[in-house]
C-alpha cells in the first residue's frame, strides 16, 4: 500500500509540472503577436502664441532594442530640451539635426523633446499660416496644434478635428502613414473692445470716442464691401473670363479670399496642369496673388476682388 501511494504521488507531481509547462508555452505564443505588432509611435503637441512663436513637445515611443540612436530634425536657432524618465540619455546636435542616444534597450523607449521656435509660422497681412512638415519617418502619429487665444481658423490641411482646449481652439490629427505636411490658415480677432474698470475717468471719453469712430468705420466698410460684392456678383464684371477662371474667383470669394492650390484642385476637380495654367492667367490679369509655401501655394484674391 505504501508503495502504491508513493507511485501515485510522483505521477501527480509530474502531471502538474507538465501542465505548468503547457501553460507557459501558450502564454508565450499569445504574447508573441503583441510584441511583433509594436511599432514606433509619435505624439506631437504644438502651442502657438499671438506673436507666431511655437512651443513644441515631442513624445516619441521607439523600439531601441535594435537601434543605437535616433535622429530628429529641430529648426535652426530653436531652443530645445531633451530628457527621459531617468535623465540618463545623451545626445549630440549638428545644424538642424539632433541625435538622441537612448539610455536603455527597450521595445517601447520613451523620451521627451521640447523646443521653442518662431520658424513654424509666417504672416501675410492679417492672416497667419502655420506649416509643419518634420515627422522624422514616423507613421503612427497623433498631432495636436493649440491655437492662440481669439483665433479664427479658415483652412486646415489635411482635414483634421477642431476641438476646444479650455477657451482656446485646437486642431487634432491622427495618422497611420507619415503625412507630407500640415497646414493651418488662421487670423487673430480683437481681444476685447470693452472699457476696463481701472481706466481713469478722464480717459474714458477718449476710449468712447475711439469706439464710436471705430464703429462708424466698420459700418462704412461693411456698406462699401456689400455694395462691391453686389457689383462683383454681376456677371458683367467677370465678362470675358473663361469659365474655369470664373469658378476659381467665385470659390476664392466664398472661402474668404484665400485658399491653397491643393484645396482648389480638390474642390474644382481640375488637373494640376489645368489649374496652374488658369492661376497664372489670373495672376497676369492682377486678380490674384500666388505665394509659395513649399509643398503648395497660397492663392489670394487681390484687394478689391475679395
Amino acid at each position: 500500500m505504501a508503495c502504491k501511494s508513493k507511485v501515485k504521488q510522483k505521477y501527480s507531481q509530474g502531471e502538474q509540472s507538465m501542465m505548468r509547462g503547457i501553460i507557459c508555452i501558450v502564454c508565450l505564443i499569445l504574447l508573441l503577436p503583441t510584441a511583433a505588432a509594436f511599432e514606433d509611435f509619435l505624439e506631437v503637441v504644438v502651442e502657438l502664441d499671438s506673436s507666431g512663436n511655437a512651443f513644441i513637445s515631442y513624445f516619441p515611443s521607439i523600439d531601441t532594442t535594435e537601434r543605437s540612436n535616433i535622429t530628429i530634425s529641430v529648426p535652426l536657432g530653436s531652443y530645445f530640451k531633451v530628457y527621459d524618465d531617468n535623465d540618463s540619455l545623451s545626445f549630440t546636435s549638428e545644424h538642424n539635426m539632433l541625435t538622441v542616444i537612448p539610455a536603455e534597450k527597450n521595445p517601447a523607449y520613451l523620451f521627451v523633446l521640447e523646443f521653442f521656435t518662431s520658424e513654424l509660422t509666417i504672416k501675410q497681412a492679417e492672416y497667419w499660416i502655420a506649416n509643419y512638415s518634420s515627422f522624422d519617418g514616423f507613421n503612427n502619429i497623433v498631432f495636436r496644434m493649440k491655437m492662440p487665444e481669439y483665433s479664427k481658423v479658415f483652412e486646415i490641411y489635411p482635414e483634421g478635428t477642431i476641438v476646444y482646449d479650455g477657451d482656446r481652439l485646437a486642431v487634432e490629427w491622427t495618422f497611420t502613414e507619415e503625412p507630407n505636411y500640415l497646414f493651418i490658415n488662421y487670423s487673430l480677432l480683437i481681444k476685447n473692445n470693452k472699457l476696463t474698470e481701472e481706466a481713469a475717468p478722464e480717459n474714458r471719453g477718449i476710449y468712447l470716442g475711439g469706439l464710436i469712430l471705430l464703429l462708424v468705420i466698420i459700418l462704412t466698410s461693411l456698406f462699401l464691401l456689400l455694395s462691391y460684392r453686389k457689383k462683383v456678383v454681376n456677371p458683367e464684371v467677370l465678362n470675358g473670363l473663361p469659365k474655369r477662371q470664373i469658378e476659381i474667383i467665385k470659390l476664392l470669394r466664398e472661402k474668404g479670399g484665400k485658399m491653397t492650390q491643393n484645396t482648389l484642385m480638390e474642390r474644382l476637380s481640375l488637373p494640376k496642369s489645368s489649374l496652374s495654367r488658369n492661376l497664372k492667367a489670373l495672376q497676369k490679369k492682377e486678380m490674384i496673388t500666388i505665394m509659395n509655401l513649399g509643398n503648395t501655394n497660397l492663392i489670394s484674391l487681390k484687394n478689391g476682388d475679395d
